[in-house]
């Protein structure tokens, strides 16, 4: 199948959403952004990101209501967990 085939068969799949609405974000997995989400501050407000984070298993999340986490362990830059 060709790009063009292939594209042509997507568009014909689709249909462009014209309506939205506001959600928790408790709510929003599994929905679709119909607008950028842009932060009014810096995160971190210094140039060290490369050290922030947070590590998770995704099978460690319920797939409805929220969960409290343990942490584990620390990793510093260069220095794997």
């Amino acid at each position: 199948m060709s790009y063009e085939e292939a594209l042509h068969r997507i568009e014909q799949a689709i249909c462009p959403l014209t309506t939205s609405e506001q959600v928790p974000l408790r709510d929003a997995l599994g929905r679709i952004l119909a607008e950028e989400v842009v932060s009014h501050h810096n995160v971190s407000p210094y140039a060290n990101s490369a050290m922030d984070g947070y590590a998770v298993s995704g099978a460690d999340l319920p797939a409805t209501g929220s969960r409290t986490l343990t942490l584990v362990g620390t990793s510093f830059a260069g220095k794997p967990y």
